[in-house]
């Protein structure tokens, strides 16, 4: 609904502001306006229509359990995003699961500084061989950084990966998982996986 029944208050250069409905006016930035509808607090972001709910924290998840897929036909030290399982979406506040193309999208209006946490465990296939599981961004081979490495042996035939950091996200922005095998050509076998964002500032 559009702002109604709009007051504003000037504190030395931004406005102090309470209305009926969303923000959809013009204010300067750092402007703060409630919405006594529903007690919802908004920042101006731009000096002009971008209104963020500062109360509005984002979350999202998806996962994959019991996978039997292999990547195959993998060439060495190439990135493979993890698609062809049965990814799963829960929890999810600000972020979209797309089960079509195994992803995480931010919603409009959800930018901002995000924790992303990831883990994967990977299977021996016919040979030892040691694999890296990385978090990839708009479809992107991942970051130095944003990847990890274990190895799999006739001893440990199955090994955890776990990879933690922070992205600057926008709206519309993907984030999925990749794996590669820097050692051999062995198929790429990731049993169990997740990742989670979480919003933890804005931008």
């Amino acid at each position: 609904m559009a702002t109604s029944n709009l007051i504003s208050k000037s504190l030395g250069g931004i406005l102090q502001e309470s209305g009926n409905g969303s923000p959809d006016h013009i204010s300067p930035m750092g402007s703060l306006y409630v919405n006594q509808d529903n007690a919802v607090l908004y920042v101006n972001n731009d000096g002009h229509l971008s209104w963020q709910d500062v109360n509005k924290n984002s979350y999202g998840n998806m996962y994959v359990t019991g996978n039997t897929t292999a990547i195959t036909s993998v060439v060495t030290n190439t990135w493979y995003v993890l698609s062809g399982a049965t990814w799963s979406g829960s929890s999810n506040d600000g972020i979209t699961f797309s089960g079509g193309n195994d992803v995480l999208v931010v919603n409009t209006g959800r930018n901002g500084k995000y924790l992303a946490v990831a883990n994967g465990r990977i299977n021996r296939q016919t040979a030892n061989a040691v694999y890296q599981i990385g978090i990839s961004l708009n479809g992107a081979n991942p970051a130095n950084g944003f990847f990890h490495n274990s190895s799999t042996n006739t001893t440990e035939t199955t090994s955890v990966i776990t990879v933690v950091g922070m992205f600057n996200l926008s709206d519309g922005d993907t984030m999925q998982l990749a794996a590669r095998n820097i050692t051999t050509t062995n198929n790429i076998l990731v049993s169990e996986a997740s990742l989670t964002l979480l919003k933890i500032a804005n931008i």
